[in-house]
């Protein structure tokens, strides 16, 4: 397999991994439960048994950077189980045990990377960047996967939603690029030219978007949410699932306004779009619904963090699953995370982030040619 990877930062330093060989197949002691997907009514699972190179495994963590779990803001924490040696033994143990072909990882800090993550990593097969798989079977098919961390601060919306329709757009260009042959290399390493229609090569999308799916509960940032099980749907998550942002959606910089502001006319016009790319959530496939969190402190929880694929290309086959029971009752009754799900602030000692990792198990769709 040849993979196309792209590393896209807003603010945040962040790593894109494929092993090129077998790792562990350890279990972290924190989350050891993969969630099949059951099938609907009346269908039957694929008749074609999975093999090692229709199916990847992609794994999105925010680790946490050292320097912001020591900020204070983690002051729940005993101060044993902030320091970096013990975070660290847990962040790898979980690496290791989910076995994945993709890694993106978030707060990647440039030294704990060069001088710790890297060597590890390496030892176990991965590498960074553009790479090919050189064990097994050369299937030819090319893979766009691309890894980003958005703008925290909840009071800027608009700015988050102008980061995800860009990066879209350079995912888009990077694809058109290279899909084509632009680096005059082809997936066989012999320098031939790749041609393959742009809308044929798979899409991964993951990482920490800071973007709730659904807010329910009006807080100083939304003081009105639409009435409705689905309350606001942030503007990133309308964006990526839709494929556009409205201009009259209250997180589009056409419509956003902050505290004594007006809207701002300059962007009326200003199209917010995911350039072509169609995206969707694998928990949300898999599940039919996003996890409540996959962030928790002592004041904020709720769901940041997603794996998106072209849906066209994956079947997912199964989810890491969260280690919390879901509220009883519709999707809609989970109003606020912090109170409807019974989980602890993290990190703590057992979780080493105040986030937790996401893994999806895809399954590349059967094309035309039998690929």
């Amino acid at each position: 397999m040849t993979i196309i990877t792209r590393m896209t930062s807003f603010g945040a330093n962040n790593w894109i991994a494929r092993p090129l060989s077998n790792v562990g197949t350890g279990l972290a002691r924190s989350r050891m439960v993969f969630k099949p997907v059951v099938p609907a009514a009346g269908k039957t699972t694929a008749e074609k048994t999975t093999t090692s190179h229709d199916t990847i495994n992609v794994m999105t963590y925010n680790i946490l950077a050292q320097k912001y779990a020591q900020s204070g803001w983690h002051n729940y924490c005993p101060s044993r189980h902030i320091r970096w040696d013990y975070r660290k033994a847990l962040l790898l143990e979980e690496l290791e045990a989910y076995c994945s072909d993709i890694i993106c990882l978030q707060e990647v800090e440039a030294e704990v990377f060069s001088r710790e993550l890297q060597p590890w990593l390496a030892e176990r097969g991965y590498q960074g960047h553009y790479l090919a798989r050189h064990h097994g079977e050369n299937v030819q098919r090319l893979l766009l996967a691309a890894v980003t961390h958005l703008f925290w601060n909840p009071a800027f919306p608009d700015v988050k939603s102008f980061q995800a329709a860009v990066l879209c757009q350079e995912m888009a260009t990077f694809l058109q690029r290279h899909a084509r042959g632009g680096n005059g290399s082809g997936p066989a390493g012999g320098g031939g030219v790749v041609e393959v229609p742009v809308e044929e090569v798979p899409v991964v999308l993951a990482g920490d978007f800071n973007s709730l799916s659904h807010k329910r509960v009006p807080d100083v940032f939304d003081p009105k949410i639409p009435r409705g099980p689905d309350g606001l749907v942030s503007g990133v998550y309308t964006l990526l699932t839709r494929g556009s942002l409205p201009t009259d959606h209250p997180d589009h910089p056409a419509s956003r306004r902050r505290l004594g502001e007006t809207s701002n006319l300059d962007f009326r016009g200003l199209d917010l779009t995911t350039a072509g790319l169609r995206l969707a959530s694998a928990y949300c496939l898999a599940n039919g619904r996003e996890p409540p969190l996959t962030t928790r402190t002592a004041t904020f929880a709720g769901c940041l963090d997603y794996i998106f694929v072209s849906p066209q290309h994956f079947d997912v086959t199964s989810t890491l699953d969260f280690p919390y029971d879901l509220p009883l009752g519709s999707y809609d009754t989970v109003r606020d995370p912090l109170s409807d799900v019974k989980f602890p602030p993290i990190p703590n000692g057992a979780f080493p982030s105040d986030h937790l990792s996401l893994v999806a198990l895809l399954k590349f769709k059967r094309s035309d040619d039998g690929m």
